[in-house]
């Protein structure tokens, strides 16, 4: 189990804060000091958000506190574990921010992520205790599941679409009517644009059997699929497991990306390259 009153300082899982932005009255300020930049990304990230026509959700400040999760007395009797896999945790995600919640595998990072998304609730014997607010404003899990956006870990993408298909495909089901044909088509193209996905946008998402698009690409795609609802707070399982460096590189700037829109991302990682351990500066003491 898991720890410690305060889960920006103490006990695993640790929460990493990276490329926090000030949102002054007017506009958005970026930071000045110069960014670790190993594959020389930061020229195509100002070119792919300049004049970017893609929205994010309302600014959301989340807070919790209190965050405990115990699971259910006959889930955990053969095994003789301790039943309560988060005690006590607090912390907070703010706009314009990316926080890396890291920590040994079984310590609960994908626990706390469920609890915070509303994905994990009291049922089956399962208890959860949070205090979730947003803007200050204290929430409960059906209030907070509209402006939230969730990546799982294991990819859940049609191996015969390509990424504009993926991305239209779910536009269509998840934008309400009075989005116009247009309209969606120009959110896909923004779509594929900022996630880098020129490339193979036509190209088929594939599986074992099928070739496809790399496993970096399907990574972004994932992220593209849930974008399309323009959520305020964007939660990611893992994005980076299974990659090389350079595609968890990738994905970690594409987080960076939609943060600088103005997007609350929190992700899970486990065993972070230096290249992506270096991208995240602010870790705390």
């Amino acid at each position: 189990g898991v720890s410690g009153a305060v889960v920006h300082a103490y006990g695993p899982p640790q929460l990493l804060h990276a490329d926090p932005l000030q949102y002054p009255a007017q506009g958005v300020v970026q930071k000045t000091n110069a960014e670790f930049d190993p594959y020389h990304l930061a020229s195509l990230t100002a070119n792919t958000l300049a004049g970017s026509a893609l929205r994010v959700g309302e600014p959301a400040y989340l807070g919790w506190s209190n965050v405990s999760f115990t699971l259910a007395p006959k889930a955990v009797k053969a095994s003789g574990k301790d039943p309560q896999i988060l005690k006590n945790l607090s912390g907070s995600a703010k706009p314009g921010e990316v926080v890396a919640l890291m920590g040994a595998s079984g310590c609960g990072k994908t626990s706390l992520m469920n609890v915070l998304s509303g994905r994990a609730t009291s049922m089956g014997g399962h208890v959860v205790e949070a205090n979730l607010t947003v803007n200050g404003k204290a929430v409960t899990p059906a209030e907070l599941g509209p402006k939230v956006a969730y990546v799982m870990q294991e990819d859940s993408l049609t191996a015969t679409a390509t990424p504009r298909e993926a991305f239209d495909f779910s536009a269509r089901l998840r934008l309400p009517p009075s989005v116009t044909a247009d309209e969606r088509r120009q959110m896909v193209e923004e779509m594929i644009r900022i996630l880098h996905l020129e490339g193979c946008a036509d190209t088929m998402i594939g599986n074992e059997l099928i070739k496809g698009i790399s496993g970096g690409e399907k990574k972004r795609v994932s992220i593209g699929v849930e974008l399309i609802t323009q959520p305020s707070i964007l939660f990611l399982d893992e994005p980076t497991s299974g990659l090389d460096s350079f595609a968890a590189y990738s994905i970690i700037s594409t987080l960076k990306d939609l943060a600088r829109l103005g997007c609350t991302v929190i992700s899970t990682i486990h065993q972070p390259s230096s290249e992506v351990g270096h991208s995240t500066p602010r870790v705390p003491a």
